[in-house]
């Protein structure tokens, strides 16, 4: 079977023969089983009960291989306001401790009645990751984290984490979110982190220049400014480099915390 046969080119909506609205077509089978009913399943069976990830060749097995990884004992269910809809969701998701983000998420809106059968949680989703860019990452188009050490001492970064864990699951998914830039990608789904990646006008050269030095003299109040409050000497070269580089991603997180 090609890969054309696996994963056909299909484009525009469907409907739901239940509740009437229309869906991507990626998207109606699973829109479909919360309303009762499968549409037919153009996925072989084999690839369904054994997703791999050196199989990912299209959203579909994208799609199958995220569906292999929730556990469904337990839902992530938030109530959040429209109003403040991202500072208030932040909190919550903190506060919840009986279920976690490999949970089926469910969102409640205060004073609405609807059930969420997706559109809530895709627009509480949406809202946040929109949130996110703005409060947590700097730059025009391609963006890197700010330098907030409250927002890291509120684990901001590590909720950032959790609301953007799809990073993590599709390793293979290219290309990387539009306001990442490629490193901060990079990290987040391997937790590595390449030096010719880092496009930061003011790291970038003390990165490389520490990495080269043969005398640290020069440099120690520039280390000290990314963080690092260890002994500076040639033998601790290595630790400076990797501290001016966390000054990067220390901007946004733990990186403990992003190893998928």
């Amino acid at each position: 079977m090609t890969e054309e046969d696996h994963c056909p080119q299909q484009k525009g909506d469907v409907q739901c023969p239940i509740c009437g609205i229309s869906f991507p077509v990626l998207l109606i089978e699973e829109h479909a089983s919360y309303c009762g009913q499968r549409t037919e399943d153009t996925t072989s069976p084999e690839r369904e009960l054994h997703p791999e990830t050196d199989d990912i060749s299209c959203e579909e097995d994208v799609i199958m291989w995220l569906k292999s990884k929730v556990d469904t004992s337990k839902t992530f269910e938030l109530c959040v306001s429209r109003d403040n809809m991202f500072e208030r969701g932040l909190k919550l998701w903190k506060r919840n401790k009986k279920a976690t983000p490999i949970n089926p998420l469910r969102i409640n809106f205060l004073g609405e009645a609807g059930i969420d059968t997706g559109a809530l949680r895709k627009e509480f989703l949406t809202t946040m990751v929109s949130g996110i860019e703005q409060r947590l990452f700097e730059g025009v188009k391609s963006k890197m984290p700010k330098y907030s050490v409250n927002d890291f001492d509120e684990e901001l970064f590590s909720l950032d984490l959790q609301v953007k864990s799809l990073l993590q699951a599709l390793p293979k998914v290219e290309p990387a979110p539009r306001f990442l830039q490629r490193w901060c990608y990079n990290f987040l789904v391997s937790g590595k982190l390449s030096l010719d990646q880092v496009l930061d006008p003011s790291l970038s050269p003390l990165i490389t220049t520490v990495a080269e030095a043969s005398d640290m003299t020069d440099y120690i109040a520039d280390i000290m400014d990314c963080g690092y409050t260890g002994k500076i000497d040639i033998g601790t070269q290595r630790e400076h480099s990797k501290s001016n580089r966390s000054a990067c991603h220390d901007k946004k997180n733990a990186h403990a915390s992003a190893t998928p």
